[in-house]
C-alpha cells in the first residue's frame, strides 16, 4: 500500500538510509492547484555483508578425503560471489575440490554481495592423517603386591592427529592365557614412553601384554608385544 503523500519544496532532497528497496511516488502542484502525473523511482540500499558457510569440513581428524562445500546467503541485493583459497594460495571461485591431503589443510573463504559488500574472511582447518600407529609394549617389571607399571608407546608416523586412546591393555602368561585385562581408556601423546599404573597381584614369572589403541582419526593401532617379568 501506498503511504501518505508528504510536501517538500522544490529541489529539497530526501534522504533514504534504510537497508532495502524502497518505492517512492511524486507529483508536482502549481499554485493554481494543478497536479501532475504521478512518477516513481527506486532505492535499493544494501550496507551489510553476506554471511557464508562451509560445510563438510570435520571437527576433528578424519581417515578419509573430506568434501567441502561453500554456500552463501544475503538479506538484500543478493549474492555476487563467494570465493576461496587453500593453504594460502590464490583466490578461487567455484566448487571446492575434495582434500585428500594428509596433514592439515587451511580453507579460507569469503562471500561478496551483489552491492559490493565483502564479507570478512572466514577459515576452517581439514585434518586427515590416514596411518596407523603401532603400539609397542616396552620391556617392564613389577614386584607382587606392589605397585608397578607397564610400558608401552604408540608411535605415529607424520603426519600423526597428536594423540592416541588406549582403550584395553592385556597380559598373558607363558602359554598366552590372558590373565589381567585393563581398559583405561585414556588419551596419551604420541610418540612418547608412557606408563600404565597398577598393582601387581601375579605370580613370579615371565609374562607378555598388548596395547590395543587408536589415534584421534580412529586409526587403530598394530599391536607389538611387550614383556614383562615378575620378581
Amino acid at each position: 500500500e501506498s503511504g501518505a503523500w508528504t510536501d517538500v519544496a522544490s529541489g529539497a532532497k530526501v534522504t533514504v538510509s534504510e537497508d532495502g528497496v524502497h518505492e517512492y511516488q511524486y507529483r508536482a502542484v502549481d499554485q493554481a492547484g494543478n497536479v501532475s502525473e504521478v512518477q516513481g523511482f527506486t532505492v535499493k540500499i544494501d550496507r551489510l555483508p553476506p554471511v557464508s558457510t562451509l560445510t563438510g569440513v570435520p571437527a576433528g581428524w578424519s581417515r578419509t578425503k573430506v568434501t567441502p562445500a561453500l554456500s552463501a546467503t544475503d538479506s538484500a541485493s543478493g549474492i555476487a560471489e563467494v570465493s576461496y583459497r587453500i593453504n594460502g594460495g590464490d583466490w578461487l571461485t567455484g566448487p571446492l575440490p575434495q582434500i585428500t591431503a594428509e596433514g592439515l589443510t587451511t580453507i579460507d573463504y569469503k562471500a561478496t554481495d551483489m552491492a559490493g559488500n565483502e564479507e570478512e574472511m572466514r577459515t576452517a582447518t581439514v585434518r586427515i592423517d590416514r596411518k596407523a600407529p603401532v603400539a609397542k609394549g616396552l620391556a617392564s617389571s613389577a614386584k607382587r603386591r606392589a605397585k608397578a607399571r607397564l610400558r608401552f608407546v604408540v608411535k605415529d608416523a607424520a603426519p600423526s592427529s597428536g594423540k592416541a586412546t588406549v582403550s584395553k591393555i592385556i597380559i598373558k602368561n607363558r602359554k598366552g592365557k590372558k590373565v589381567r585385562t585393563f581398559r583405561p581408556n585414556v588419551k596419551v601423546p604420541v610418540n612418547s614412553t608412557r606408563g600404565f599404573a597398577w598393582k601387581c597381584t601375579l605370580a613370579k614369572g615371565k609374562y607378555t601384554f598388548v596395547v590395543y589403541a587408536k589415534d584421534l582419526a580412529g586409526n587403530t593401532a598394530s599391536r607389538r608385544t611387550g614383556k614383562l617379568t615378575v620378581k
